[in-house]
């Protein structure tokens, strides 16, 4: 009896462990049936591949996720969040990417194909005549106005896309969507080809003109020593002379003409150095750095900018996009901006909005366009010196 009481009383430890594990259990059951009753279902449909998604509540990083064609569904706790697409990835768009979850309930987000905006600025002084009449902002004011007649002439009633004409370094900056861009490049790209054609078929002339000149004022020579010094010949040697005087006049005028050409040619080649590019990057990002960022980005120093251009030229060797890796690295080398339409520096990116018109989130990273191996284009942004602002979240402190 004595032994059947003190078992009564003194129960195995072994029960004793499974009896709070038992009771543990049911506290975390209970604990876990009230999160997942306290969550919702997002889920993103997609219409591209591998699409890298990052949703975000406030300053953190809820979850990282990559959504395919197939869609993802993720149960996520109640609350507001923002749903983002990764910058390197600016193919596609997110449609109503700022969300409520409530709880118990469902709410699904799309990824279509995007054409996210984008500030390109390009230099057109090959387009514009040193020897015009016209100012230069005039004849900028002339090149805008072919370009918003025949590329997307509807696009530029909008507030989102601009052209803004900078006469002193003569240059036009853009905000348009990327396939706009390329249409762009491609208008310039053909304004430069007749350019070069009409330069190359006055250059023609112009040899022409010199070498039937010079024949002239050889025969005319022959004439003037044929006639001599005889006083009877005088009359006829004084034509021949005022002939050869006007030959002569006429070969000069040519030659300046001709001369006139290559100058041209060589001033346009004229690109910024590194310091202009730097103090042009400033110029066009000053009113983003000072306005959406707490506390305002300093300007980018000549000395971050060389480091930039080498870390993207490492980045797409790595890539196996060596032709613009070769760019970027001889960009340093020479101290000097390549040439063509992409020799400025801009503050570029992709800038999302809300239904209102807001910026939600807006990238800015020093850009520029490079003509690849096969003539192509490509617009390059310089992602080690990238800013991100988010409206609502962390944005960047520094490049």
């Amino acid at each position: 009896l004595r032994l059947a009481v003190k078992r009564f009383r003194d129960p195995p430890i072994r029960k004793l462990m499974a009896a709070a594990a038992f009771g543990f259990s049911l506290l975390i059951a209970g604990v876990l049936i009230v999160l997942e009753l306290n969550k919702g279902t997002l889920t993103i449909e997609s219409e591209l591949d591998d699409v890298p998604i990052r949703i975000v509540q406030g300053d953190k990083v809820v979850e990282n996720l990559t959504v395919s064609r197939e869609g993802k569904t993720t149960r996520i706790a109640a609350g507001k969040y923002r749903v983002e697409i990764e910058s390197e990835f600016d193919s596609a768009v997110i449609e109503n990417g700022v969300l409520t979850i409530s709880r118990g309930g469902t709410e699904t987000i799309k990824v279509t194909h995007g054409d996210p905006e984008k500030v390109v600025s390009y230099n057109v002084r090959e387009f514009l005549d040193n020897d015009s009449v016209l100012p230069v902002d005039e004849q900028l004011a002339t090149l805008v106005n072919l370009i918003q007649s025949t590329i997307e002439p509807d696009s530029w009633k909008s507030h989102t896309f601009s052209i803004v004409p900078y006469p002193q370094n003569k240059s036009l900056v853009v905000r348009q969507t990327h396939a706009t861009h390329g249409q762009l490049v491609e208008l310039f790209d053909q304004l430069l080809e007749r350019r070069m054609q009409a330069e190359g078929k006055a250059l023609g002339l112009i040899e022409k003109a010199k070498t039937e000149v010079s024949q002239t004022i050889d025969n005319l020579k022959s004439q003037l020593a044929e006639l001599g010094t005889e006083p009877e010949q005088s009359a006829d040697a004084s034509r021949v002379q005022r002939e050869l005087e006007r030959a002569e006049s006429l070969l000069e005028e040519i030659t300046n003409q001709a001369d006139k050409l290559p100058r041209r040619t060589q001033n346009l080649a004229t690109t910024p150095t590194l310091a202009e590019a730097t103090a042009q990057f400033n110029q066009q990002s000053a009113e983003g750095r000072r306005t959406l960022f707490n506390p305002p980005i300093p300007d980018l120093t000549e000395a971050q900018l060389r480091e930039g251009f080498l870390q993207a030229a490492d980045q797409y060797r790595n890539a196996g996009e060596s032709d613009i890796a070769a760019v970027l690295e001889k960009i340093v080398e020479t101290g000097r901006m390549p040439e063509g339409v992409g020799s400025n520096l801009v503050a570029s990116g992709v800038t999302t909005r809300n239904e209102t018109g807001e910026i939600e989130t807006q990238q800015i990273a020093p850009a520029l366009v490079v003509k690849r191996h096969d003539s192509s284009h490509r617009l390059v942004l310089l992602r080690s010196l990238e800013l991100l602002y988010r409206k609502t979240g962390t944005s960047s402190k520094a490049y």
